[in-house]
């Protein structure tokens, strides 16, 4: 500002400056104090922590294997020895091992031959069965075979 054709300088008040820095410097301080105390902290388990975990996890384990009891659920096993080349219009107590075996492999089928007085057929249904099954397992059947 000119005053009387001379410059004046306007001062700043220093105890008003050194205020101002004061507030800075405490509200950069509490921002850094309040992050590192929001950061979760790392640290390693102590072995009697990690024998609490582990007791915790197979007390869960017998719980659930007494709920798999309790349901009932058993698995069945089913097994057949082939000794019979079967082929498309056979009937008998050999196709209905095929068609189970089938059946329990994801191909469920039922040809019955009403001529055939009950026994099971190998007709259209089985055939179709098969050839599903020979393509899911292509690699262990068909291939060895070169076919």
């Amino acid at each position: 500002m000119l005053r009387g054709g001379y410059y004046e300088e306007k001062r700043i008040n220093p105890i008003f400056m050194n205020k101002k820095i004061t507030l800075f410097l405490i509200s950069i301080f509490a921002f850094g104090f309040l992050s590192i105390q929001s950061a979760p902290s790392v640290k390693a388990l102590t072995t009697a922590e990690i024998q609490t975990m582990i007791q915790s996890l197979q007390q869960q384990i017998a719980q659930l294997q007494q709920q798999l009891t309790q349901a009932g659920e058993t698995a069945t096993v089913w097994c057949h020895d082939f000794n019979t080349n079967l082929r498309y219009g056979d009937s008998g107590s050999e196709v209905l091992a095929l068609q189970t075996a089938l059946g329990k492999d994801g191909f469920p089928v039922m040809d019955i031959d009403e001529n055939a007085q009950g026994n099971y057929f190998f007709g259209e249904y089985t055939s179709s069965a098969v050839v599903g099954f020979q393509g899911k397992y292509k690699s262990e059947v068909l291939t060895p075979y070169g076919l």
